[in-house]
C-alpha cells in the first residue's frame, strides 16, 4: 500500500515522471509486403524498419497484429500507441496523429478484371456509375470514395477483398502497386489477370503515432530514424526485399521504399 503511495505521489507532483514510464504499443494488420506475418512472425518492409528502431533504441517491444479497423481504434483511443503502414490523410491529421517517414511511397489504384469493359478517366465517372467497389475496412482510400458519397464494401483484408472480386462480386478493388502483387501471390491468383482501372494518386505512407504519444519517445524515435537514414540500412533492406518479392524495390530518403519502373 505505501509503494502504490509514492507511485501516486510521484505521478502527481512529477508528471515527467509518468512520461520516462512511458512505453510504446506496436500494432499493425495483414497488408503485404509492408507488414504481414509468415508462420506467426510479423515481417515486411515498414516491419524491418520498426525492429531496426526498436534495436537501436535497445527496447523489446510486441508487434501486435489486428484487422486495421481494430489497430486504428487502438490507435485512435489509447495514448503512446504506433500503428503502421499508415498514409497521411486530413482527417488523421485533424485528430492529431503524428508520423515519422515515409517509410513508402505507392500507387493507390482502382483494379479491375482485364476483360472487364470499365473505363474510368475521372472520379466523375465513378459517380455516375453503379460499379461496386471494395477495400480495406478503415482505409484512408476507402474512407475517401465514402466521403464523395459513393458505396464501398468494406472487408477486413485485402484477400477477402480480392477473392469477391475474382467472383464478381465488386467490380474494382483499391489497392496498390506494391501490394497487390503479394496479395494475389498469397491466395494463389495472378495479379496478371487483373489491370489498373485508375490510379487515385501516388502518395507515401508512413509510421503514425497516436494522438497523445509521449513527446520524449517520439523524439527517440525521430532520431533513431534519421540515423538509419546515414547508414547502408535501406539500401541493403531494399535489395533484400527486391530478391525475396522478385520486383525491383528501391529507396530513396524522400519516399521510402517505391517500386522502380
Amino acid at each position: 500500500m505505501a509503494a502504490r503511495m509514492v507511485i501516486l505521489f510521484l505521478f502527481i507532483i512529477f508528471p515527467s515522471f509518468a512520461s520516462s514510464q512511458a512505453i510504446e504499443r506496436i500494432v499493425t494488420a495483414e497488408e503485404t509486403p509492408t507488414n504481414y506475418t509468415i508462420n506467426g512472425e510479423v515481417t515486411g518492409t515498414t516491419t524491418a524498419i520498426v525492429r531496426e528502431i526498436l534495436r537501436l533504441l535497445d527496447r523489446e517491444v510486441e508487434i501486435e497484429i489486428f484487422p486495421w479497423a481494430r489497430s486504428m481504434r487502438i490507435a485512435q483511443k489509447e495514448p503512446n500507441v504506433i500503428i503502421f503502414t499508415a498514409g497521411k490523410s486530413s482527417e488523421r491529421i485533424n485528430h492529431g496523429f503524428h508520423f515519422l517517414g515515409p517509410v513508402s511511397t505507392r500507387k493507390h489504384v482502382l483494379y479491375k478484371k482485364k476483360n472487364s469493359s470499365i473505363e474510368i478517366k475521372s472520379i466523375d465517372d465513378l459517380i455516375r456509375s453503379s460499379w461496386v467497389i471494395g477495400g480495406l475496412r478503415e482505409d484512408w482510400r476507402v474512407i475517401y470514395f465514402k466521403s464523395i458519397g459513393l458505396p464501398v464494401r468494406e472487408f477486413n483484408t485485402h484477400e477477402i477483398a480480392l477473392g469477391h472480386t475474382i467472383r464478381g462480386n465488386i467490380d474494382l478493388w483499391i489497392s496498390s502497386d506494391l501490394e497487390a502483387p503479394m496479395v494475389a501471390r498469397s491466395i494463389k491468383v495472378n495479379i496478371n489477370d487483373f489491370e489498373i482501372a485508375y490510379v487515385i494518386k501516388e502518395a507515401p505512407s508512413y509510421l503514425m503515432f497516436s494522438k497523445d504519444f509521449s513527446p520524449k519517445l517520439l523524439q527517440e524515435w525521430r532520431q533513431a530514424f534519421s540515423a538509419m537514414n546515414e547508414t547502408d540500412f535501406f539500401a541493403r533492406t531494399a535489395m533484400e526485399w527486391s530478391s525475396y518479392l522478385n520486383i525491383n524495390l528501391a529507396h530513396h530518403r524522400d519516399t521510402g521504399f517505391f517500386i522502380r519502373d
